[in-house]
């Protein structure tokens, strides 16, 4: 067998992550994890518990959520009071503050706006298993001055002035719980992006329920004090997240959720509903008009003589399960236990009302949320939730409070938020395929190890992958199947003596069975732990 000499030599640069992770897209945009709490790589998880026992938990922590949103939007006690603490939220995600920079796992928490983490001196702080933030350490710390108008601007949690002219931040929660500190601007890193000069909380002070297993709180809020809304200056005034499916029964949760800040392309199938402005800024409300079962529509406002309430719903990944008005709920229920006619069961976590051995159901009626301007049909797995092995239940409930919907809700769809146009935009997609992957024919070849040898991507591939290379740009860009993935391109540190380019992806490559043979994709898995170089050992291809 001979071999084309190649022109172009391309090795894959990675950056250690758990999971997959997409391109990085060129631009201001860039893409962390976000890490489901039942994840192998979350703190939160623990081996010993059933998939019955976690969903159980998950349940549960989804009414504490819709509870703590419904207080906060409709507080009627402290103006800075919270009912609940973002405890109970479903994701997390990496964050590092400072340089050099100190790592967080932190809960990303859409129903709060200002980020704080734990700081030393910690006067009074709750059990942290990992190492705190110190300040005095940060060559970008900067605390804030309480005559600033930074200080002055911070709506949504009480602020006050020190006794040293700094701007201190309390944060209440109904239950006790609380954290007090120090306003400041630090650089923050996401992903591979730096960012400046970002507003964050500096806890020196803490005590309550908070958990040892994590450090803070990421803001995702509407609100300005929010992360989302401080880095709209340096990306575009967007972002975006795809959320895998749970994982069904006992298998291991092993992959990570993506969300991306700045711009995305959607597809041809997406749909946009008006971002409705309201108080607190901190929520994003839609307007739900309709639900359709099968051929039957159940408007929001049936019966009412008042105009339909625009904002009547609040669009929210930390919360499980999609609450519904109550009078909606009902009619939706009765219509979906009519359509399927198989024998109802009970809840084994008796949370929720509608519920079927999974086998003996074929088929679910078609199911639609008519949002204004958008209509969005919903999948089996949107509508139902394995509460066990073996049960699925309905996973909605009615409320008499605002309507939320909820995570199951959105599992496989691009949700992207333009806080520049107030829309909401969603699009059905399998969040799974958002890795690097190409249909091609490849041979293996049978070679010693050597860490001299790159991993190359040949013209064959090159071309499969409708590769498009901008030497001057220092941009690479891949095409297949209707997607497109961009790649920033660098100089390799310590170069070999030919000079060669690297994509910087996010990600981490491992060899698979599926990469053996024809017409297989080329999957990315596993993960990594620091910056570098990664060489493919193409002996050991062949004994998978």
């Amino acid at each position: 067998m001979t071999f084309s000499s190649l022109s172009l030599v391309i090795t894959l640069s990675i950056i250690y992550i758990s999971g997959c992770s997409p391109a990085i897209p060129t631009g201001g945009t860039f893409t962390i994890d976000l890490i489901h709490r039942d994840s192998v790589d979350s703190p939160f998880y623990d081996g010993s518990m059933s998939y019955s026992q976690r969903m159980s938990h998950t349940l549960q922590r989804s009414f504490i959520n819709a509870k703590r949103i419904n207080k906060n939007s409709n507080n009627t006690k402290s103006k800075y009071q919270t009912e609940i603490i973002p405890d109970h939220g479903e994701f997390l995600l990496n964050i590092s503050f400072g340089d050099p920079s100190h790592k967080v796992l932190a809960i990303a928490d859409s129903g709060s706006d200002l980020s704080w983490i734990q700081c030393k001196p910690c006067v009074q702080c709750s059990e942290h298993k990992a190492p705190i933030f110190d300040p005095k350490k940060s060559s970008t710390y900067e605390p804030v001055n309480c005559n600033s108008g930074t200080c002055k601007a911070i709506s949504t949690v009480e602020t006050k002035c020190s006794k040293t002219n700094k701007c201190q931040f309390f944060e209440s929660y109904a239950d006790g719980s609380f954290s007090n500190g120090t306003v400041a601007k630090e650089s923050v890193t996401l992903g591979d992006k730096v960012l400046q000069n970002i507003i964050f909380g500096c806890s020196f002070s803490n005590a309550g329920v908070f958990r040892p297993s994590w450090g803070g709180i990421v803001g995702l809020g509407g609100g300005n004090e929010s992360l989302v809304s401080q880095i709209r200056s340096i990306v575009p005034g967007k972002f975006s997240y795809c959320l895998i499916p749970y994982p069904k029964t006992d298998e291991v949760q092993n992959k990570s959720s993506k969300m991306t800040f700045g711009d995305i392309d959607f597809g041809p199938n997406v749909v946009s509903t008006p971002l409705v402005p309201k108080e607190p800024k901190t929520y994003y409300y839609v307007t739900l008009e309709a639900i359709s079962v099968g051929n039957k529509r159940f408007d929001v406002n049936l019966g009412s003589l008042r105009p339909l309430q625009k904002g009547n719903m609040i669009v929210d990944s930390g919360t499980t399960l999609t609450m519904l008005p109550r009078n909606i709920y009902e009619d939706v229920e009765a219509t979906i236990r009519s359509a399927i006619n198989v024998r109802t069961l009970k809840d084994p976590q008796k949370a929720l009302s509608l519920c079927y051995r999974a086998t003996k159901v074929s088929d679910v009626p078609k199911f639609t949320m008519h949002f204004d301007g958008a209509d969005v049909e919903l999948s089996r797995e949107n509508v139902f939730v394995m509460t066990s092995k073996h049960i699925m239940c309905l996973a909605f409930r009615p409320t008499s409070d605002v309507a939320i919907y909820g995570n199951l809700a959105q599992m496989d769809f691009r949700v992207g938020y333009d806080l520049d146009n107030n829309l909401v935009s969603l699009e059905p997609y399998d969040c799974e395929k958002l890795i690097l992957e190409f249909l091609a024919d490849f041979v293996v070849v049978d070679l010693e190890e050597d860490n001299a040898i790159p991993l190359v991507l040949g013209r064959l591939f090159l071309e499969t992958a409708g590769a498009l290379i901008v030497v001057k740009a220092r941009k690479s860009t891949f095409r297949d199947r209707g997607k497109q993935m961009s790649f920033q391109t660098r100089h390799i540190v310590n170069p070999p003596p030919t000079p060669i380019s690297s994509l910087n992806v996010v990600a981490s490559v491992k060899p698979t069975k599926d990469m053996i043979g024809n017409g297989k994709p080329i999957k990315c898995e596993g993960r990594v732990e620091k910056e570098t170089i990664v060489y493919r050992i193409m002996k050991r291809l062949i004994g998978l």
